[in-house]
């Protein structure tokens, strides 16, 4: 019998303890927490300063930026280019005040032209904008990511930012600028 109330006194005190950390644990702020929440972004153009007379296709999106639990420094992004875009990931450097979306990431068929995806805007890709563009082209635009800076408000710049159809053809080019609501 006094075995049977020591050991259940243990159980208890043991369950109390990792319920109580549990709590602490959820209510401390996260290193993200601050680029976290919803975003109206301005995408202005490279595009359409280029056209003479130049003419505004500058965009404004709304996204969605959340965390993403297997990864400390990792967000999700929902809504870049229109609303029913599908999620897209980068990494965030909050020691250095940057983020860095990977090249190559499907946004889904969002205009009606296909799969849709992001890339590093290189100078070839400026160039061209919104002509069709040569596959070898879009590859070395691939394999370097898209870098934007942030500060500690959830603010973000991202300039070069690429949106290419299958194809592939050109969307266009984008400096973004995140505010959060």
């Amino acid at each position: 019998m006094k075995r049977s109330v020591i050991q259940s006194a243990i159980v208890s005190v043991l369950i109390l303890t990792l319920v109580s950390c549990k709590d602490k644990k959820d209510d401390k702020p996260t290193s993200l927490d601050n680029w976290i929440g919803t975003y109206s972004v301005t995408a202005e153009s490279y595009y359409g300063d280029k056209v003479i007379p130049p003419v505004d296709y500058d965009e404004e999106w709304t996204v969605t930026v959340s965390a993403v639990d297997t990864n400390d420094l990792m967000l999700r992004y929902i809504g870049i280019g229109n609303a029913d875009a599908t999620e897209v990931f980068a990494t965030l450097d909050p020691d250095l005040l940057t983020i860095s979306f990977e090249s190559k990431q499907s946004l889904g068929n969002i205009y009606g032209f296909g799969d849709t995806k992001i890339f590093f805007a290189t100078s070839d890709v400026i160039s061209r904008n919104p002509d069709d563009i040569s596959q070898d082209l879009v590859n070395v635009a691939g394999a370097i990511d898209i870098e934007g800076t942030i500060d500690n408000n959830g603010g973000m710049v991202i300039d070069k930012f690429a949106i290419i159809f299958e194809g592939p053809d050109i969307y266009d080019v984008f400096k973004t600028t995140w505010v959060k609501q």
